[in-house]
């Protein structure tokens, strides 16, 4: 028998045996793209293939990992100061530790747009006086032979109140933000109409209840008004949220304060939508962490607000509980929803600075990421939760490795 034999591996052109593997139809590209998404990689395997498997799918979601400070990994934004915090619409906040100061950035496209330094805050919205936080950086010489909090990286000072941070890590942990973008229009390429909502548990204001906001190039975040407290001291916002052209923040005893997203006044309160014996804030906790807690997040979808409830056992997510505002006779309140009834098919994504969400392309209903961390520690595990399926898995562990990160991991959402 003659002839040469065709290498193991190779294909003839025209062997009608073997696909051409870049004239797959569309439809036959979407689903091998959702089974190669990986929680880390996201579709970016899939569509570094060629150009044509690159445009049949969006970039997708994806878990980003800080890279240990003292690593060979290249830091995010380029620099060992940046501490970066994934938004919404593939949008990110990028702080320098070096001088606080602040501008947003866009991973996908490369658009910046400038904010004012985190510790530039004005009063009220009427007010032109602007106030700098006393903000203090020190080298790791320089943190050993301060005279004040030794070992202190980052200081900052306001009248009657001090606040100190032995690493990056300690500072970023105290932000939560929110980000308001306009459905219609390119958001990449633009920031027209944009408002990011900020809080911290320490530098903002001799109290803790503060919640500013500001649009990119304004001079400095504005407080929004005080607002009273059903515990007496309203001391702690746990999170926050802009919808439907009002800015909600979650205190720490359940309860909600709601403002007017033009005016910055206050409106009203909205009761706790059960009883919060067991609500542990990751911002501010006041006691030892306990075996059994929960989370309370918000998530503003196109149409309802959600408030998730997050069950915690042994530092192990065991279930999720939702509740959407609704209107009532006098007042909003929280109603009880099962998870498939949050309508659509979104994916939800919640870490410890930001809650987003984004559509389910594969339309396999709604799903739950969650990323679960513990206050001023490295150690953080990410979870899927397939609310139809009713199924909870963990999806990530960060290793056991004794790095020193400045931030948590956190989810991209293009």
């Amino acid at each position: 028998m003659t002839g040469k034999r065709r290498r193991k591996g190779r294909t003839r052109k025209g062997d009608p045996e073997q696909p051409d593997w870049l004239a797959l139809t569309s439809d036959l590209l979407e689903p091998i793209a959702q089974r190669s998404r990986d929680v880390i990689a996201g579709l970016t395997p899939f569509r570094s293939v060629c150009r044509t498997w690159r445009a049949a799918v969006e970039e997708a979601p994806r878990l980003l990992l800080p890279a240990p400070e003292s690593g060979s990994t290249p830091p995010r934004a380029g620099s060992q100061h940046a501490l970066v915090f994934p938004l919404s619409r593939g949008w990110s906040i990028v702080v320098d530790a070096l001088d606080a100061t602040c501008h947003l950035s866009h991973l996908t496209t490369g658009a910046t747009a400038a904010l004012p330094r985190v510790n530039a805050v004005r009063d009220s919205k009427t007010s032109s006086n602007i106030s700098h936080i006393t903000y203090v950086h020190h080298t790791d010489d320089e943190r050993e032979e301060t005279s004040w909090i030794p070992g202190s990286k980052i200081k900052t000072y306001i009248p009657s109140v001090g606040s100190f941070f032995r690493t990056y890590q300690e500072f970023s942990d105290g932000f939560r933000f929110a980000l308001h973008v306009p459905p219609a229009g390119n958001v990449a390429a633009s920031t027209d109409n944009m408002m990011i909502i900020m809080c911290h548990s320490e530098f903002l204001g001799p109290k803790k209840k503060t919640m500013v906001v500001c649009r990119p190039g304004d001079a400095a975040w504005t407080k929004l008004e005080d607002s009273p407290s059903s515990d007496g001291d309203g001391w702690e916002y746990v999170d926050l949220a802009c919808f439907q052209g009002k800015i909600y923040g979650l205190e720490r005893d359940g309860s909600t304060s709601v403002f007017d997203g033009s005016t910055l006044e206050f409106l009203h309160s909205v009761d706790a939508p059960q009883p919060t014996s067991r609500l542990f804030s990751v911002l501010y906790p006041s006691v030892a962490e306990p075996v059994i807690y929960d989370y309370f997040n918000f998530v503003a979808l196109p149409s309802k607000l959600l408030l998730i409830i997050t069950s915690i056992e042994s530092l192990e997510v065991q279930g999720f509980t939702f509740f959407e505002l609704v209107a009532g006779n006098a007042m909003p309140s929280w109603r009880k929803v099962a998870g498939d009834a949050i309508g659509g098919n979104y994916d939800v994504f919640m870490d410890w600075y930001h809650a987003t969400f984004s559509y389910n392309a594969a339309q396999s209903g709604s799903r739950v990421y969650y990323v679960l961390g513990r206050e001023r520690h490295p150690k953080t595990s990410a979870y899927c939760y397939k609310i139809n399926d009713d199924k909870l898995e963990c999806v990530y562990r960060s290793p056991d490795d004794g790095g020193e990160y400045s931030t948590k991991p956190s989810w991209f959402v293009p």
